[in-house]
């Protein structure tokens, strides 16, 4: 690992954990299609009034995946915290009334 610290490597293990899990959560019903369309289960998804890549998304969403999830949260929590990175998100306001344009009044910092 060379000259990476333990916060270095779980901040990175946190980012890949969540988004394996949110890949795993989704991506799953997809994973499974060969063996939905040789029993038959394809065509009742065709009959149901909702587009089909969105009933395949939540085709095998289960609670036990946010386990995964929750432990790379955490661990990247942890990480921020102990490398001290902000985390800031920036929301953006709507325009200004009266042709008011101020720089300070273009967005809201949320720092966590």
């Amino acid at each position: 690992m060379g000259t990476w610290t333990l916060n270095e490597v779980a901040l990175f293990y946190g980012i890949v954990n969540i988004y394996f899990a949110c890949a795993d959560a989704l991506g799953k019903g997809f994973d499974s299609f060969t063996t939905i369309i040789k029993s038959g289960d394809f065509d009742r998804l065709l009959l149901r009034p909702r587009t089909t890549a969105l009933q395949l998304l939540g085709k095998e969403f289960t609670l036990k995946r946010i386990g995964r999830f929750s432990q790379g949260i955490v661990v990247l929590g942890w990480s921020l915290s102990s490398l001290h990175i902000p985390l800031t998100f920036k929301f953006p306001l709507p325009p200004a009334p009266c042709g008011i344009n101020d720089k300070s009044l273009t967005g809201h910092d949320i720092k966590l």
